[in-house]
């Protein structure tokens, strides 16, 4: 008797990525393969990029120990981006997967972008009262990964 190790990319990334208007932004897609992926291509409007640049878009992917990393760059993001299904997908002799991507205006303009596959820090505030009407605040800080699927 034999097994067949392997079977179709998965493609596992946050569906709603941010970035600031005006700015550079990054959209990313982690594939899981076994046999690594043969292709990777990125599709928005009547667009289609493997690697590269095309105007304002740069694809580079990069081979990690848990899958690869295929990253869309956008240069000077303008509002139209925004409105914009990106489409990220990935192909291997066993078959195909794709995920859907939406690009979201970041609040605040602040320049902190979170990377979508690295957990991120959430806060919850508490007020306690005090003598005279006054109140403590305490903060408890946990870290939760970027996807809200991932077990805790």
């Amino acid at each position: 008797m034999f097994s067949i190790t392997g079977g179709p990319p998965i493609i596992s990334s946050t569906q709603t990525q941010h970035a600031l208007h005006g700015q550079k932004g990054q959209i990313k897609c982690f594939i899981r393969s076994t046999p690594p992926p043969d292709r990777i291509a990125w599709s928005w409007k009547e667009n289609v990029l493997e690697s590269g640049t095309s105007g304002r878009y740069t694809v580079e992917t990069v081979s990690t120990d848990e899958g690869v990393i295929s990253t869309l760059t956008i240069s000077n993001i303008v509002r139209a981006d925004f409105q914009t299904i990106y489409n990220c997908t990935a192909w291997n002799s066993f078959g195909s997967d794709t995920e859907i991507i939406r690009l979201k205006e970041q609040a605040g303009g602040h320049g902190l972008v979170l990377h979508p596959l690295l957990p991120v820090p959430q806060y919850e505030v508490m007020s306690l009262p005090r003598a005279a009407g006054s109140f403590i605040a305490l903060e408890k800080q946990e870290w939760l990964p970027a996807d809200p699927t991932a077990p805790r």
